[in-house]
């Protein structure tokens, strides 16, 4: 699509966002491997992105499965680090490290703190080059891989892109999964992995980008001495695209299994990323299922009802690509649903698609690349992903220009050559229940008479923190690196202002409170924010509601006009609280779907007896249908009438935020407080079985104090010593004994309670292993029979994901309002990093001592 730029040594160009210049370097290493350098100051960390030309569709199809087992495997160790020391190496320095592979490319991830930067180009060339392979710990990997692709099984969103990718890409590598097929995985050794890595992983297929607080001759320097000895055994690979068959006839794919709802994948073969039709294809996905202003939304979810959610992409990969559709509905509406669909694919109505709506799908598109630069991970990948796939960093300006370039002329064509039915490759996941089959909807498929829709009216940080009194704050940061702000307002209440019978009202409420106001219908709300490429949403907690916005600063007068009356003046119409009765309904089946979902719906109904804590969050089913308009209003009336913060981050326009405040401060004017009470269970275990699934679920939680207790630091250590890769039940349970493939900790506190829970998803049947290797695990604990260094890792791991957490503007916002709700002073969290700091050997044995009591415990089950 765009025109590579070749034989560059050293490319230079300014990128200037929002005031603020950095400079992006390429330099090729006499190996021929590049280096993408791009220097910003704006936080102490550094992020490395190391992208590799191999992936699933370079395999030889015998070996389905090596390129993601292989990225598994170079975290097992090399010759100088045994198991489970290379992410101790990277997170013992507050770094985070990660990996991915898709069908064209691998691509390993790490952001460290920019003093140890250099850190991670060493342990990516030691965990890629001198990687042991040891066979116990590969036999172990794979299980590690097989339960991944029993998990995948479980997964209805998983399960039906596997079940449509073998027909969408019929002949193509594309058409394997990524994961690979059980005898593949099973087949491959140690000798195919180094092979695989002497094959592919050649410096002529390799880009390393280096994006945050360095300096480029630094970089250039570092990356000539642990990847410049490497050595090409072949020319570089560009495969050409693919041709597309043209198919003869749609295909249908149907698979019933133990679901609740109905899930659809619709998909249509396609160019590749480098076709002249790829960036077409891109606008037209947005407009047809980008958004809530999109075509197939307004239709099918907006005006009749028939879909809980339904969204189009494009996906365009190196060789071939595919533009498709995905849908979820309850079953009774899937015939309504296919025969409309299929209505106005056949006879889309383009009266509908003009140049205003061309225009935001540009300026959202535009927007969301924009975005990318927010945080230096996204500048690093976004920068990565030019280099990597269009020959030169400095094709996003070709894009940006192409993208401006795009007529509805251009849409028409793409439409009429690629969305045709004869085209369609269809998958549907559907309940036991619903006797539909495969021929039932190619029956379907045919040429119906032409439909008109009614158409629908369309970080130095510079803060300030007033008191505006009556229990209100407002606090500001401004941040004038991107022309964009983050806004969060937050009231204390949501489910603690309900009583048991009214659980799931505040959530509705929240759903419903953004579909129209006393001026402008849900639609307009949506066409209003596309236009200004502005998000906005509402969500309620267990003790808290709120609003959160991010627009371009432009902008800001619009949005707090907005805001102001949708605060003040919902209209929560009958018809369209009636439809966020169903999305909510639709929500709570699909987490009874999923063997995670339905775990922690579950977890927090168990663990508490009384209080906000104690209800199921979305509310149970039947009584979600029978909330009435007059419940959610009254509800509202309530809510906005309690104590609230206005935190705002960004590039602030202070003469439009101090308007909005003003208004917001003279009408509401809070009475109300609220008091945190929560009453445990007695009863210590709930198993729940989910049939036909594969695999096991567990939670093993402990009830620890709240954030204010002196004890937190301890506790925050501890859970960051048994969590991440290298922490100590992944070492244990995962890479020691092979008991699953996801296993992990995590803590919940809120200010005066909390928990400290331990999860693994087990094979079925290990279970007491499970349960075994977590008590081995807090045994050791007690008994003080861990390193030093695992406490000096979980410190780093800490203060490293707090400063990567707060990168984007709508995550120091919120920040300010989570401190607020939980009665917090603002500087929480960065004394709580001295006092993690602080924490020590002795002070992590008497928090486990204390808290990890078996007697206190509590178990969760899910079990297939």
């Amino acid at each position: 699509m765009l025109k590579r730029i070749l034989g560059v040594w050293l490319v230079a160009i300014i990128l200037s966002l929002g005031g603020v210049s950095m400079a992006a370097e390429l330099v090729v290493l006499p190996n021929g491997l590049k280096v993408l350098v791009q220097e910003d100051n704006r936080f102490p960390l550094v992020s490395v992105r190391l992208f590799v030309r191999t992936g699933s569709a370079y395999e030889d199809p015998k070996q389905a499965g090596i390129s993601h087992l292989l990225e598994h495997m170079v975290f097992k160790g090399t010759e100088k680090r045994k198991t489970g020391e290379i992410a101790e190496a990277i997170e013992s320095k507050g770094g985070y490290l990660n990996a991915a592979t898709s069908f064209d490319y691998t691509v390993y991830v790490m952001d460290m703190p920019a003093k140890h930067w250099e850190l991670a180009l060493e342990v990516l060339e030691d965990m890629i080059f001198h990687s042991r392979f040891d066979e116990q710990e590969l036999e172990k990997e794979k299980n590690v891989v097989l339960a991944e692709l029993e998990r995948g099984e479980d997964n209805p969103g998983q399960k039906l892109f596997k079940t449509i990718q073998a027909k969408l890409f019929q002949g193509s590598p594309y058409a394997r999964p990524i994961i690979g097929f059980v005898d593949s995985v099973k087949s491959i050794t140690a000798r195919d992995l180094k092979n695989y890595i002497q094959e592919h992983y050649q410096p002529l297929n390799m880009l390393l980008v280096v994006c945050g607080k360095i300096k480029k001759d630094e970089v250039v320097k570092a990356a000539q001495k642990y990847f410049g000895k490497l050595e090409n055994r072949k020319s570089e690979v560009l495969f050409s695209p693919q041709p597309l068959d043209q198919p003869v006839k749609p295909v249908v794919e149907v698979v019933q299994g133990p679901w609740k709802k109905v899930y659809v994948d619709i998909g249509f073969p396609a160019p590749s990323m480098h076709s002249k039709d790829a960036l077409a294809l891109e606008v037209l996905a947005y407009l047809l299922g980008g958004d809530k202003t999109s075509y197939f939304y307004r239709l099918l979810k907006y005006e009749k009802g028939l879909v809980d959610d339904v969204s189009s992409s494009s996906l365009l990969l190196d060789k071939r690509g595919a533009f498709y559709f995905s849908v979820s509905l309850d079953p009774d509406k899937v015939d309504s649903f296919w025969s409309t669909f299929l209505q106005h694919l056949q006879h889309l109505d383009w009266s509908l698609i003009d140049e205003v709506r061309l225009k935001q799908a540009k300026l959202n598109l535009e927007n969301d690349l924009l975005q990318a630069k927010e945080t230096l991970g996204g500048i690093a990948s976004k920068l990565g992903y030019f280099q990597f796939f269009e020959g030169s960093f400095l094709a996003e300006n070709a894009y940006l220009q192409a993208l401006q370039g795009i007529t509805l002329e251009d849409l028409k064509k793409v439409y009429q050559t690629y969305l045709q039915p004869e085209r369609l490759v269809a998958a549907f996941l559907l309940p036991k229940e619903v006797n539909l089959t495969a021929d039932y909807f190619l029956s379907k498929i045919k040429v119906s008479p032409a439909v008109t829709p009614k158409a629908v009216s369309a970080r130095g940080r510079n803060q300030r923190v007033l008191d505006l009194g009556l229990g209100r704050m407002l606090v500001v940061e401004q941040d004038s690196t991107l022309p964009y702000t983050a806004l969060n307002i937050s009231w204390k209440g949501g489910d603690s202002l309900l009583t048991p019978e009214e659980a799931g009202l505040a959530v509705l409420t929240a759903k419903a409170l953004l579909r129209g106001t006393s001026k402008h219908s849900f639609l307009e709300i949506q066409d209003f924010l596309a236009l200004r490429t502005s998000d906005l949403e509402a969500e309620a907690g267990r003790k808290s509601f709120s609003l959160k916005a991010k627009f371009p600063s432009k902008y800001s007068e619009d949005i707090y006009a907005l805001l102001e009356e949708i605060i003040l003046e919902p209209s929560f119409l009958a018809e369209e609280v009636e439809k966020s009765k169903l999305e909510q309904i639709a929500e709570i089946k699909e987490k009874k779907d999923s063997p995670v979902g339905l775990l922690f719906r579950e977890l927090f109904p168990f663990l508490f007896k009384s209080g906000p804590y104690s209800f199921y969050h979305l509310g149970q089913e039947d009584r979600v249908a029978r909330f009435s308009v007059e419940q959610v209003k009254e509800f509202w009336e309530k809510q906005k009438q309690y104590p609230f913060i206005i935190s705002v981050c960004g590039d602030v326009s202070e003469k439009e935020l101090d308007n909005f405040v003003q208004k917001i401060r003279e009408k509401l004017r809070p009475s109300q407080k609220i008091e945190d009470s929560f009453l445990w269970t007695r009863e210590k275990e709930l198993v729940l079985n989910l049939p036909e699934r594969n695999q096991s679920h567990l939670l093993l939680v402990f009830p620890v104090q709240g954030l204010k207790s002196t004890d937190t630091p301890g506790l925050t250590v501890l859970n960051r010593m048994l969590s991440g890769q290298s922490g100590l039940l992944f070492q244990r349970l995962r890479d020691e004994q092979g008991l699953g493939y996801s296993v992990t900790s995590f803590l919940w506190q809120s200010s005066k309670t909390g928990f400290l829970a331990f999860y693994i998803g087990t094979y079925q049947g290990e279970e007491d292993k499970a349960l075994e290797g977590f008590k081995d695990v807090i045994a050791q604990l007690k008994q003080g029979q861990f390193r030093e260094e695992e406490v000096i890792r979980a410190k780093n791991v800490y203060e490293g994901s707090y400063y990567r957490n707060l990168q984007s503007l709508g995550s120091r916002a919120s920040e300010k309002a989570e401190l607020w709700l939980q009665d917090l002073n603002f500087d929480f969290k960065e004394k709580m990093i001295q006092e993690v700091n602080k924490v020590s050997k002795e002070d992590i044995v008497q928090a486990a001592s204390t808290y990890l009591d078996f007697s206190t415990a509590y178990l969760l089950e899910i079990k297939p």
